[in-house]
């Protein structure tokens, strides 16, 4: 569906950056009514804007990733705002090339799932999954509840650790913060909890940007996809504190 004709919906990116604020007031019943609206005014004012450059690209590129967390249970606001990402990625050039990649199913008893340094040595009396995420060793997310879920972890090439645009159609949430990790042995494991190793992956040792994406395969089928890039801009991890918390994505 093109959205070139309701030039009712076009809106700058600021009057659009507050209209998605203002969801967080809502209730869930009230949010998902006004998610379609919200998100098709953002796809609106993009396929309205001419001559769209790189800059301008990566303004709505921002916008959308504010823009998910409220309204992620929303089919039809997901689909437009994939739409979107899709052209997005052309604009602005990207090919997603995957160096490595390891996948599975976890069986989760904590309603987290993390990925850290293989040689972590954690001590739940002397620190906490938080100050461990703060302190660049791991990167979690929060699952709302346990189960068996299938899970990747993608390495991938460039500055921006992107999600493949067939899956960015099927995106339910996504860690909108920049997290880090430091992976000084070389091998990152991913578990759902810091005392238990899980399946490995061989990496080059270093610093690491990471976002995690959840996306629907199924009805009830979801799978997280932590994605990996090189810090192209290291040189102290002195630079760097994640944010002190565990987001909740489900």
């Amino acid at each position: 569906m093109s959205y070139k004709h309701l030039k009712h919906l076009v809106s700058d990116i600021e009057s659009l950056k507050i209209k998605v604020k203002s969801l967080e007031k809502l209730t869930l019943k009230e949010r998902l009514k006004e998610a379609r609206t919200v998100a098709a005014s953002i796809l609106a004012s993009f396929e309205n804007t001419k001559n769209i450059d790189i800059n301008k690209a990566d303004e709505f590129f921002n916008l959308i990733n504010l823009t998910i967390p409220f309204v992620a249970s929303s089919h039809d606001a997901m689909k437009s705002l994939g739409k979107m990402y899709a052209s997005i990625y052309k604009i602005k050039g990207i090919e997603i090339n995957t160096i490595n990649k390891i996948s599975g199913k976890l069986d989760i008893e904590t309603g987290l799932c993390l990925i850290k340094d293989a040689n972590l040595k954690y001590n739940e009396k002397e620190s906490s999954i938080e100050n461990e995420i703060e302190n660049l060793n791991c990167v979690a997310v929060g699952l709302n509840g346990d189960g068996a879920f299938k899970f990747e972890v993608r390495l991938i090439e460039g500055d921006y650790p992107y999600l493949e645009e067939k899956l960015v159609r099927k995106l339910v949430s996504m860690t909108i913060e920049d997290y880090y990790i430091n992976i000084p042995n070389g091998i990152l494991t991913v578990s759902d909890c810091l005392e238990f190793t899980g399946k490995k992956m061989e990496i080059p040792s270093g610093l690491y940007k990471v976002k995690c994406y959840i996306v629907k395969k199924g009805e009830w089928d979801f799978n997280i996809i932590f994605v990996l890039c090189e810090s192209k801009d290291y040189k102290s991890l002195d630079q760097y504190k994640n944010p002190k918390n565990i987001p909740s994505l489900l």
